[in-house]
């Protein structure tokens, strides 16, 4: 059984809802992001209070929500 996710390079179809925000957003990643991102070895949504895990993690691109189109500011 695979897992119901697409990859940062898949397209996102056109009819399902929200396609044209999370399109937005994933260019948005991708160009911040740059050429490191091609092949992520994973990818950590973090809350708050855990910056310290975010300062533990070696070649990290951070990304705050409020930059993100369609994503709601902390």
């Amino acid at each position: 059984m695979h897992a119901p996710f697409r990859t940062a390079t898949s397209a996102v179809p056109h009819d399902v809802p929200g396609a044209e925000a999370a399109q937005l957003a994933a260019e948005l990643i991708r160009t911040r992001a740059g050429e490191s991102f091609r092949t992520p070895a994973c990818a950590i949504v973090l809350g708050s209070g855990l910056g310290k895990l975010a300062e533990a993690v070696s070649d990290a691109i951070s990304i705050p929500f409020a930059d993100i189109p369609g994503f709601p500011a902390t």
